[in-house]
């Protein structure tokens, strides 16, 4: 554009003007600059800023040689938007009806996309989470098992003083097996007992095959201990409900469990009085007449101290006091004989006769009716308490079953004694721990007693362990029990085989939630009777010894078959996987595969259809934990061929591409893959595992070659493979069938193309180096004859040009194959292909 010379001048008056009107006060420095200075200014600004031709051109060629159209690229970067969020877009006019439509179509595609990745962190937390529980879940198990564990030897240090040990003849050194010798006799017995039941033969009688082993060990305590338990155990309890609770709480079974108790009792207590009158046969002075009233005459003249005789009352029979007779004749469980005894003194005992023969007719629930009841509790509570005689008192309150309050410690002054007393006077009718009247002792209320109130403290449990699981048997707290002395380590063998005893009877209460209860629950305040966690109590029994002895830990673990664990599995199940992973003795228990294919049976194939679901469940345990390699055998044991490929091929994704060395994890997965090509080459399998079983071992077979530079063969396994493209016109052919192959062959993709463009740069800098008549040329234009041109369809004519041309060629191909790639490539796997690309032009 012109401009006149008066315009000019027009704008320097206006300048000029506009400067006189400045502020001369202002801080700002003057710049005096005439017309020329500032067009010289203006023009080094813009040579600074200016884009430079020449580079221009040079990124346009650039550029252009990769296939990419300079001015198409413009117009797609002005599209491109910066925005970091999914923003919906902003709506238009209505009447602008492309536009409005165009809008909300990407907008609904944004809201799909922020909805999609909301749903994906929040399904990812969720997983997490779920993942984190059932981890913490197992290990709260771990820490509980650990902490009984120790809390059962800290209480067996305090148990009894080793001079006074009664296990310590048996305890012998332990050689390889972590199981003693009472406890290698307790499994023999165990395993006899489960071999029948698998066999389907007759029920055997576990408490008997139990009891022959506190025979053989010949400790008194412990054989006394099972009598107990076998004799509580015989009695004819009903069959039991479907939920254990409800059949121990019943009033029948309360009855039951009660009368046998007393039964023990009173033939213990005989016999008792039997073996002091042996021992003093000449104050005794028995004689041959049978018959209980003879024995506790006898009894009496042994015992009986002449300050205990002067306070009795209403007289003598045969030179004993009458009470006492009556007193020992119930407690020996011959009501019979007290009735005998009392019509011969019905003279002094007047009207108790009739009560007493009232009572003795009752065979089991030894209670007189109501009238009666009321009236030895009224005469009791008038003349009897005041009474000097203190079997008197004691008679009347078991007949009567008046005054549970009074212990009668003069009378019952042993622990045995007492349990039959209060046992004499409990009533079952009344179901709550607090639900019955003042004078009255529910069973429940016994048992609370005993446990609770008393405790292990009263009974000094740690120094007489015997007789506080006495006094928790008898009076039917058998969980409580069992529980008490599995705490104590060399009776934990005892209680845990008599829990197995019991549980075999279907006469223990166990927890609902073998996972989550401790091995034994709180006492539910309705009720008296407490849950025994026996799956945990058998866990931690067979801990000590399962790594060590894994046969043994399997029979014990066959009684959990009943119980559910997680994921729909038993936990016989559950812990045989469990065992397997942990000691990996996969070839004892599981079984092995013969190198002729034959299958060699394991230790848990006598368990019948068992074994084909253990070895499966143990294989994915196996695999979700990442032991690949064991998966991989356990699968092939459960002809799972199909796991056995997908897994190979996992494994040697994995190592396919590293180098091969003796010893290493990659011969060691190379040689068990090729070992199980060998077996399944004539087995029906999934087709699209086995292509990708075979091609990751042809794969294994080129990075062979690659990794000892053995070019020519490598790339020769790489054309026959078809897996990258020889040739520009195999591209789109090569991209389609890579949409048909596994993650593990995509996994190992990027490093088969950079090994492949390695070689193809490795060979064109060796021609680039060599003279065209010199051998080396010669060998290399051979080579590439057999390796490279096969993909254009020809033969080389000869030359070094046609050599690099078909080697550029070829590396064109793996960069348009990369780039047409419906895959994400790893970082910066893209970048190296281009870089040795434009090396070898």
């Amino acid at each position: 554009m012109e401009y006149k010379g008066e315009g000019f001048g027009e704008l320097l008056q206006q300048a000029e003007h506009l400067a006189s009107h400045m502020d001369k006060d202002s801080e700002l420095p003057r710049v005096d600059r005439n017309i020329h200075q500032i067009m010289e200014s203006s023009q080094r600004l813009y040579s600074k800023s200016a884009p430079n031709e020449s580079d221009v051109v040079n990124a346009s060629i650039l550029l252009g040689s990769k296939g990419v159209n300079v001015s198409k690229l413009s117009q797609k970067l002005d599209t491109i938007s910066a925005t970091k969020t999914f923003e919906p877009i902003e709506a238009v006019p209505d009447t602008d009806i492309e536009t409005f439509l165009k809008n909300e179509r990407e907008n609904c595609i944004l809201a799909m996309i922020e909805s999609s990745v909301k749903r994906s962190f929040e399904d990812a937390e969720q997983r997490y989470m779920n993942a984190s529980y059932r981890e913490w879940d197992e290990e709260k198990q771990k820490i509980m098992t650990a902490l009984e564990g120790l809390q059962s030897i800290e209480t067996s240090n305090e148990l009894i003083p080793e001079s006074q040990s009664f296990l310590q003849s048996n305890m012998g050194a332990m050689g390889r097996s972590g199981l003693t010798s009472i406890e290698m006799a307790y499994s023999r017995q165990l395993f006899h007992y489960n071999e029948l039941i698998i066999k389907g033969s007759l029920k055997p009688k576990l408490l008997e095959l139990f009891s022959q082993v506190a025979t053989d060990i010949r400790d008194t305590s412990v054989v006394d201990l099972w009598y107990l338990v076998s004799f509580i155990a015989s009695a004819p309890y009903p069959t039991p409900a479907t939920d254990p609770l409800k059949f121990r709480e019943s009033i029948d079974n309360k009855l039951i469990m009660i009368n046998q108790s007393l039964r023990y009792l009173q033939r213990k207590f005989k016999l008792f009085m039997e073996t002091a009158v042996k021992d003093q046969l000449h104050i005794a002075e028995r004689g041959g007449t049978p018959g209980t009233f003879a024995l506790v005459r006898a009894y009496l003249r042994v015992v009986l101290q002449p300050s205990v005789i002067v306070g009795l009352e209403d007289g003598e029979i045969d030179g004993v006091p009458v009470w006492p007779v009556l007193y020992h004749c119930l407690r020996a469980g011959d009501a019979q004989a007290a009735v005998s005894v009392a019509q011969r003194c019905r003279q002094q005992l007047g009207e108790f006769v009739d009560l007493l023969a009232e009572y003795a007719q009752q065979t089991d629930a030894r209670s007189l009716k109501p009238t009666s009841l009321q009236q030895v509790a009224l005469k009791y509570k008038r003349t009897v308490s005041k009474s000097t005689d203190p079997y008197k008192r004691i008679v009347y309150c078991v007949v009567g079953c008046c005054s549970v309050a009074e212990d009668h410690g003069e009378v019952a002054n042993r622990i045995e004694d007492y349990i039959w007393l209060k046992l004499s006077q409990c009533s079952v009718v009344s179901s709550g721990i607090g639900g019955s009247t003042p004078d009255q002792l529910s069973f429940n209320q016994l048992q609370a007693r005993l446990s609770d109130q008393y405790g292990e403290t009263h009974f000094n449990a740690t120094s007489q362990p015997y007789l506080y699981f006495q006094t928790l048997f008898l009076t039917g707290q058998w969980e409580a029990a069992i529980e008490f002395l599995s705490r104590m380590e060399p009776l934990r063998p005892h209680a845990v085989h008599v829990a197995i005893a019991l549980h075999e009877l279907d006469l223990l209460c166990v927890t609902t939630e073998p996972s989550r209860d401790p091995i034994l629950t709180h006492r539910d305040p309705t009720v008296g009777i407490r849950r025994l966690n026996f799956p945990r109590l058998i866990a931690t029994y067979t801990s000590r010894f399962s790594s060590t002895d894994p046969r043994e830990a399997i029979q014990y673990y066959y009684l959990l078959r009943q119980y559910a664990g997680e994921n729909q599995r038993d936990l016989f199940t559950t812990s045989v996987s469990e065992l397997a992973l942990e000691t990996r003795e996969f070839d004892t228990l599981l079984g092995w595969i013969a190198p002729d294919g034959t299958r060699i049976p394991g230790c848990i194939e006598k368990f019948l259809g068992e074994a084909q679901s253990i070895i499966e469940v143990c294989a994915e345990d196996a695999e979700s934990r990442g032991f690949l390699e064991d998966a991989v055998k356990l699968y092939e044991l459960a002809t799972r061929r199909d796991k056995v490929l997908e897994i190979h091929s996992q494994l040697l994704a994995r190592v396919v591409t590293k180098t091969n060395s003796a010893n290493s994890e990659r011969e060691r997965i190379t040689n068990a893959t090729l070992h199980v090509a060998k077996r399944f080459r004539d087995e029906t399998v999934n087709f699209d595992k086995l292509a990708t079983f075979h091609l990751l071992l042809d794969l294994a077979t080129f990075f062979d070659f690659y990794n000892s530079q053995q070019y020519v063969k490598a790339l020769d396994v790489m054309e026959q493979l078809k897996l990258l493209p020889s040739s520009p016109d195999d591209v789109d052919s090569r991209v389609d069938a890579f949409m048909t192959y596994n993650d593990e062959i995509r996994h190992v993709l990027p490093d088969c193309l950079l090994a492949t463009m390695n070689m193809l740069l490795s060979q064109c800098s060796t021609l680039k180096q060599t003279a065209p008549s010199s051998p080396l040329s010669a060998s290399l234009n051979r080579s590439n004859r057999s390796t490279f041109v096969l993909g254009s369809g020809g033969s080389v004519s000869g030359g070094k040009e046609i050599a690099l041309a078909t080697l550029k060629a070829k590396s064109r191909s793996l960069t348009a194959f990369v780039g047409k790639l419906p895959y994400r490539m790893p970082g910066g796997i893209t970048g190296k292909l281009l870089q040795m690309e434009v090396l070898m032009n």
